[in-house]
Parts: structure tokens; sequence; C-alpha cells
């Protein structure tokens, strides 16, 4: 089995907010492309039922930070149709919740250190993210798979998925967070050169002092108990 890597796929699992797409299977047959539509309509179905509820709990709020109920079920939806298929290791409620925070604060790091993405750049990693499915070789079906499966899930056509605020979002996210990359592997923050030891470093101390303040968020039942961290950052 080959092992293949497509950088930023958006809204896959573990590749919301990520850089890269892995996977094992060389071609998807008509079972497993089955597997992959019934995950994500179930993830469709699951959105369906939040978005019909009007009292949508909050479940992290602070300065520039907000997780909302439906973004939670997203992500972890995604991770389940991902652990499904993959058998990968699955997050709990608590570390899906600590990593869309730490996330979150990269972005903002990124932000107060000045860094910016331009509308041009966005363009070319999009084009870039569309000629790389396009011109895959038939290693990259089960990636085109579950890109088909998430695209039809929203509704849009191919075309205004790509140029949708949802995509270029994330996009601007993403190449923030690789610009703090860049720079932290030049040793210019406190030596440190690794973004997964700044992450983590920042959001435990953040972690620290939250939970000598409030209560661990009731993340599985989805009961609003906002954490205000923005004074943390």
């Amino acid at each position: 089995m080959k092992k293949k890597f497509l950088p930023i796929m958006i809204g896959l699992g573990v590749l919301v907010g990520s850089a890269s797409v892995i996977y094992s299977q060389s071609s998807v047959s008509p079972s497993l492309a089955d597997k992959i539509k019934a995950g994500f309509d179930a993830i469709q179905a699951s959105l369906n039922e939040q978005k019909a509820k009007t009292d949508a709990p909050l479940l992290v709020e602070g300065e520039g930070i907000r997780i909302d109920a439906e973004r939670f079920i997203f992500y972890k939806k995604n991770l389940e149709v991902i652990h499904s298929l993959q058998k990968g290791p699955m997050l709990t409620d608590s570390q899906i919740i600590d990593e869309m925070i730490k996330k979150e604060l990269a972005v903002q790091y990124a932000k107060k250190l000045g860094f910016k993405v331009s509308p041009q750049e966005i363009d070319e990693v999009v084009r870039f993210e569309r000629e790389s499915l396009k011109n895959a070789d038939s290693d990259s079906d089960f990636v085109k798979e579950l890109m088909k499966n998430r695209i039809r899930i929203t509704g849009m056509t191919e075309d205004d998925f790509w140029n949708s605020d949802l995509v270029r979002n994330h996009y601007e996210e993403s190449l923030l967070i690789a610009k703090l990359a860049s720079h932290i592997a030049e040793g210019k923050i406190n030596g440190i050169t690794n973004l997964n030891e700044f992450q983590n470093g920042t959001f435990g101390q953040l972690k620290k002092q939250a939970e000598n303040k409030y209560r661990c968020l009731a993340v599985a039942s989805l009961i609003p108990l906002p954490v205000p961290v923005g004074e943390f950052i």
C-alpha cells in the first residue's frame, strides 16, 4: 500500500485546519465509496439537526475565539468518518476541543506578529489544490472520493464550493499557520523551533489557568459552559 500526501484538504476530520491528507488506499471500491457516502450523509444529518435547534450552545468563547456546537459536531463527525475508514486513533471530545482551540490560538498569534494573507495567495493555493485533485493519478482516488462527498453535502456546485467564504477562510487560516510555523522554525520565538511544541506550550499555560477557574466543558452532552479564553492569550 502506498501512502500519499496532498496539501491542505478542507474539512475532512483530522484534516480540518491541518496541512495534509494521509491515506493508504490505492483505489476506491464500490463498497468503500458507499461507506464514504454514508459517512458524509451522517455528517449532513447531524449538522441539519443542530441547525434546527434555536439554542445552539456556545462551547468556547473568548477574545477572538468562538467555537459553537455546530463547528464541534462537524469536526467530530468528520473524525468519525476517517476513523471508520482507516481505523486511526479517535480523539475524545475534550481532545477535539483542545485541538480546535490550539488552531485558533496559532491563527491569532500569527496575526499578532503581523502576518497577513493576500487574496492572491488564497487564489493560488485554491488553484493548486483543484489542479492537484484534477491531475492526480489513480492512487489519489480515495482523496477524490472524500472531496466529492465533502462538496456534495454543502449543496454547492464545485466552482461555488472552491470560491466560497468557507473554503477561502480555511485557506487563509492555514496559510497564516504555515507562516507562523516557518517563523518558529527559525527559532525566533524563545528558541522554539517546532510548531506543535509552541502550540502545546501556549495552550498548556492557558488550560492550566482555565482549569483553575472554570468547570470542564460538558462537550459530550453539549451543555453550554463557555470558557472565556481571551484573557489568557
